[in-house]
């Protein structure tokens, strides 16, 4: 948000569509993916995470991905086995 605050983009139901869709939002709102280091974050599902960072590897050949657990405030929201992708943007 351009006052520096969180909000979800979407909620999507579904790994093979979180998977896509976080691709296809990377594509359109990215802006020089291969310049600036992108998080996967998680709330304790590692193995999602990892299946996940070799999809946005697949998609982006020089993006450099890191894998990060969510802390025990926001993944008290979300709950367990979140899934969330950050990057840079063309715009907040």
């Amino acid at each position: 948000m351009p006052d520096g605050t969180l909000s979800n983009v979407a909620k999507i139901r579904g790994r093979k569509k979180v998977f896509s869709t976080f691709v296809e939002l990377m594509k359109i709102k990215g802006d020089k993916i291969d310049k600036y280091k992108a998080y996967i974050i998680h709330s304790d599902c590692m193995d999602e995470a990892e299946k996940l960072k070799k999809v946005l590897n697949d998609n982006f050949k020089d993006l450099d991905v890191e894998i990060v657990m969510i802390g025990p405030v926001i993944a008290t929201h979300s709950g367990p086995s979140t899934l969330g992708v950050i990057f840079h943007a063309k715009e907040r």
